[in-house]
């Protein structure tokens, strides 16, 4: 919020209520953007200014007579998947041999194996690999 108020300072040179408009919180998105800040990040500061809307909306405050953020679309979120292993861990995870020094199996490692199947089948469900899912529900030991 305070990123909203500078922004609104410098443009009209007062910080008064009356200069939360739709034109300010759309330039001030956009000059976050021109400043490089990430989509995820500008999502976050849209949702805070939505949320001062509402409160100065409110029967009680009355700040403005109607909400300047309805106009705004939702700034969508970048999804990014987790990648627990770089790829030089998951190679020497794949080599590493299953069974221990004395010939017992290795079911941390094992399990380590079996999650980043899971995971890596779970990135490529519908793309590269159509039969993803059903590998999926059997690992999972779901029924079709």
């Amino acid at each position: 919020m305070r990123s909203l108020i500078n922004h609104v300072i410098t443009k009209t040179g007062h910080d008064r209520i009356v200069s939360f408009t739709t034109e300010m919180i759309e330039s001030h998105l956009a000059q976050l953007a021109e400043r490089g800040v990430q989509r995820n990040s500008r999502a976050c500061a849209l949702n805070a200014i939505r949320q001062f809307a509402r409160f100065g909306i409110r029967p009680s405050r009355r700040w403005w007579t109607a909400d300047p953020t309805l106009e705004i679309d939702k700034i969508r979120r970048v999804k990014k998947l987790p990648r627990p292993f770089s790829d030089a861990d998951r190679d020497a995870l794949m080599r590493a041999p299953l069974l221990k020094d004395d010939g017992t199996p290795d079911l941390e490692l094992a399990a380590l194996r079996v999650d980043w199947a899971v995971s890596t089948l779970e990135d490529m469900q519908g793309e590269d690999f159509p039969r993803a899912q059903e590998i999926l529900r059997r690992v999972r030991g779901e029924k079709r």
